[in-house]
């Protein structure tokens, strides 16, 4: 288990309009205090999830779709039992793809080839889906998300909220850093921080979240006192969580535009773009199979933004294309982000900082 359990934290806590004594609010840390027991389940599906995440990247490696299948069953809960049955169901023909794809070299062509390989440094499916990342995204979309929600739904307990904290991913620490040697942000917690501005006058996705957090975990200590405070810094992490994703989304499909835009891409940088495209998608994929009410994204609008990007829900997906007919298909990205704009309300400025990576 990565998670490395540090001293104990010292929280200042704020009475907030409870009744005399009642703690409704956290101060600036979050107390570490039973964390590693209290999300012991969560932690342990994290490691599965980077130990399945390896298995694929593997460049030595040929796995079968059956280990891949029965890693991703392990456990009690497993990979398989946290993501939604939407998205678990697509995961065995994943699996079959790498298995078809692994220890090969990929072209992309038109009609696509008939088994994918790596391209660059990238193993991609015959239709040019990158197959370590549609498993990935997929499980923060379809299932550290929304299993967050649903637990925020019931009996919100400390415990409850340590959970919570691991499946977004991070620790007590929140050490905003994604390259720390101990306990790095992962998951959703890392592309939080990387959509943060360390810089910028206000707190950004990442600081607001963990405050959020600590309040949480702070009211629900309170108990029925502090149930005001604790459904709305409930709230602020639905909400900014997938906030966070959703800008992501944004990032990947401007850094896939960028590279396919150049006049001469190298096969290294098509490779990339490709690869940036399919973190996008993964992360509309994973969201899709979500349950609707874990979500602020319609299923409506999640279809048509999987539609311009060449993934239609329920049909072999085209991404090939962007490749091998860049002309044609490079406006659906900078489309695609007009459509999420829209689909969230988000500002110009949003946007763009949203096309930065701290």
């Amino acid at each position: 288990m990565r998670y490395v359990l540090g001293s104990l934290l010292v929280v200042l806590a704020v009475g907030c309009g409870g009744p005399a004594g009642a703690i409704c609010a956290g101060g600036a840390t979050y107390p570490d205090d039973g964390f590693s027991t209290n999300a012991a389940a969560e932690l342990a599906l994290a490691e599965q999830l980077e130990d399945l995440n390896g298995a694929i990247e593997d460049v030595n490696g040929r796995p079968t779709a059956a280990q891949l299948q029965a890693m991703f069953e392990a456990g009690t809960p497993s990979l398989a039992t946290l993501t939604a049955p939407g998205f678990a169901a697509t995961v065995p023909s994943i699996f079959a793809a790498v298995e078809s794809s692994a220890g090969n070299s990929w072209t992309p062509a038109d009609p696509p080839a008939s088994a994918g390989g790596r391209y660059g440094d990238v193993l991609f499916s015959a239709r040019g889906v990158d197959l370590q990342e549609a498993i990935e995204k997929g499980v923060i979309g379809a299932g550290h998300f929304p299993e967050a929600v649903r637990l925020m739904a019931g009996d919100v307990t400390p415990k409850t909220i340590d959970r919570v904290l691991a499946l977004y991913g991070t620790t007590p620490a929140f050490p905003m850093d994604t390259k720390a040697a101990v306990n790095p942000d992962r998951f959703s917690a890392g592309y939080a921080k990387r959509r943060t501005n360390p810089q910028a006058p206000t707190p950004g996705l990442y600081l607001v979240i963990k405050q959020a957090f600590i309040d949480a975990r702070a009211a629900a200590a309170g108990g029925s006192a502090c149930v005001a405070q604790r459904d709305a810094a409930l709230a602020t992490i639905r909400t900014d969580w997938e906030r966070a994703i959703v800008g992501t989304v944004v990032f990947y499909l401007n850094s896939a535009s960028l590279k396919l835009e150049k006049a001469a891409a190298t096969d290294a940088e098509k490779a990339s773009a490709l690869h940036a495209y399919n973190e996008a998608v993964g992360f509309l994929k994973g969201l899709r199979a979500a349950p609707a009410t874990s979500r602020k994204l319609t299923d409506a609008q999640l279809d048509e933004l999987l539609s311009t990007l060449l993934a239609p829900v329920g049909q072999e997906p085209a991404s090939y294309k962007l490749l091998t007919d860049t002309v044609g298909h490079l406006p659906r990205l900078s489309q695609a982000i007009t459509q999420l704009q829209a689909a969230w309300g988000f500002t110009s400025d949003e946007v763009a900082n949203f096309k930065v990576a701290y």
